[in-house]
């Protein structure tokens, strides 16, 4: 993944989705010929794209609202 996170809701993110794919790694470990293992494929590849994405766009929406609300 990119850069440190810059605000806690990121870091946040970032650590539950890392636990999702971890999660998803050691099933596709575990149950090799699990039949639903397709679908924990989707969940992992989606949860990369998510922690990409928040890691390329830390806290732009609470920087929007922080400028928006003069900084309360």
């Amino acid at each position: 993944m990119a850069a440190e996170p810059t605000c806690a809701l990121s870091h946040d993110l970032l650590n539950q989705l890392t636990s999702v794919i971890a999660e998803c790694e050691l099933m596709m470990l575990e149950e090799p010929e699990c039949p639903g293992l397709h679908r924990v494929l989707v969940i992992k590849e989606l949860s990369v794209q998510m922690a990409r994405h928040v890691s390329r766009h830390q806290c732009q929406v609470t920087e929007m609202l922080r400028d928006r609300s003069g900084g309360l």
